[in-house]
């Protein structure tokens, strides 16, 4: 899952983290991001090896799973991540990277939120449409197939969704 290009980055201490708390590093990414705290121009760099990190690190493979990765994707949105130069940047590979894994592990694992959080990102960070289509596709596949794929998901979080 990690890109034959990149596999030769080389390894920071965010590579060996384990997944949740790389997740867990991008979320507090929000909070940094905040005007009243060090705000986003600060934690720009932060952020974006963060996304580096993700994109290359082996931790982020299926193991990951979605609640890792749709909560990093969304720290790094709700941090003010923008992605520039469409397929260039470190968050659309990290975007790209993330995208494959999820769509190999099709809906196991996968919450209301998780897919509520991964296309928030997407919209916040301007990231290519093309890098989430195919797992959008899947996703709306499934639930037109009538799978039950999150059995108590409320109204608001599908109306988020959408």
């Amino acid at each position: 899952f990690i890109d034959p290009a990149l596999a030769d980055a080389p390894t920071t201490a965010l590579h060996l983290l384990p997944p949740k708390q790389l997740a867990q590093t991008a979320r507090a990414l929000t909070t940094l991001a905040k005007p009243w705290c060090l705000g986003k121009e600060a934690v720009a760099g932060f952020g974006d090896a963060v996304a580096a990190a993700a994109a290359t690190s082996r931790s982020m493979g299926p193991a990951a799973g979605w609640v890792s990765w749709s909560c990093l994707l969304y720290g790094l949105a709700a941090a003010g991540m923008v992605s520039i130069g469409h397929g260039s940047s470190h968050l659309s590979r990290a975007f790209q990277r993330g995208c494959r894994v999820l769509l190999s592990l099709g809906m196991e694992g996968a919450k209301d939120y998780d897919v509520a959080n991964l296309i928030y990102a997407a919209g916040q960070t301007k990231v290519d449409p093309a890098i989430l289509q195919p797992l959008a596709l899947f996703i709306s596949d499934a639930l037109q197939s009538g799978a039950t794929v999150w059995p108590g998901a409320i109204h608001q979080t599908w109306s988020n969704i959408l």
